[in-house]
């Protein structure tokens, strides 16, 4: 993806300065209230929408038991003390972790 390059001259200043200034012109006309309002349901909206993503990312997700499975892992190489390269690979895989 590029990067977008901005030149600051005279005429983008006059754009941005226009913007803003169409901007605040805009918010003095719209209620306070209804503003606060507002930015009261969104700020609810995107709670509700974390707590979903949450939700989904946990539905998403098995439980491990990770003791019982380190347990397992370590009984299966004391019943093949012959597979040098098996163990290796966890004894390497441990360690990184």
């Amino acid at each position: 993806m590029k990067k977008r390059v901005y030149q600051v001259n005279a005429k983008r200043n006059r754009l941005v300065q226009e913007a803003l200034s169409t901007v605040r012109e805009a918010r003095e006309t719209i209620d306070p209230a209804l503003l606060e309002t507002v930015r009261q349901a969104i700020g609810v909206a995107a709670e509700s929408h974390q707590n979903d993503k949450y939700r989904t990312m946990q539905v998403d997700k098995v439980p491990v038991d990770q003791k019982k499975n380190l347990t397992t892992v370590m009984k299966y190489l004391e019943l093949n003390p012959e597979n040098k390269a098996l163990h290796h690979e966890i004894e390497t895989f441990l360690t990184r972790h």
